[in-house]
């Protein structure tokens, strides 16, 4: 098993910065897979899952707002932060209102990356709970887990599966103490 916190991809054109960045996280326990473009991010994006996506701005072939949408097209709980020489207020704001998790500029602070990386795993960790715990709560509502076989309450199975696909609002009425 792999004993990595988390499974970042680091998309930079510079070979210096993403081995460096990339040498960064591997030491403080993450699995980091590399690109250096936009076309090679997105190759990476549809063969596996990341927590975190980690983006320079200006590439070649792309920009880092390009790798950002297909990352959120494809998995909306890996945040992706950028890590750009080209900082502006006016594209920091544009990558926060298109779901950025952070933006940092280079040269970065180790620490900062850091601990910029540490808070994005996390959200994703959580965002990821929350799917799981919605679509378990979503199947505990079956009214296969209604108890008995009397001819009422199948009777009252067949009512529940005709009402669930409408947004019809149901009153179940009856005397006190018969289970409603």
């Amino acid at each position: 098993m792999n004993d990595a916190i988390g499974h970042i991809l680091v998309v930079d054109d510079e070979p210096a910065m993403r081995d460096v960045l990339a040498a960064l996280l591997r030491k403080h326990g993450y699995e980091v897979s590399t690109a250096a473009g936009f076309n090679s991010a997105r190759a990476e994006l549809e063969s596996q899952e990341f927590d975190l996506v980690v983006t320079d701005q200006k590439m070649p072939d792309g920009s880092g707002i390009d790798v950002q949408e297909v990352v959120l097209a494809s998995d909306p709980t890996t945040p992706v932060v950028f890590l750009t020489a080209f900082a502006t207020a006016d594209l920091a704001a544009e990558v926060f209102a298109k779901g950025a998790f952070d933006f940092i500029t280079k040269p970065f602070i180790p620490e900062a990356v850091l601990a910029s990386t540490a808070r994005a795993i996390r959200h994703c960790r959580l965002m990821r709970e929350n799917q799981r715990l919605k679509r378990a709560a979503q199947s505990h509502t079956s009214v296969a887990k209604i108890i008995g076989e009397s001819e009422a309450t199948k009777k009252v199975r067949s009512d529940i599966a005709k009402v669930a696909p409408t947004a019809a609002t149901v009153l179940i009425t009856g005397e006190t103490g018969t289970g409603k």
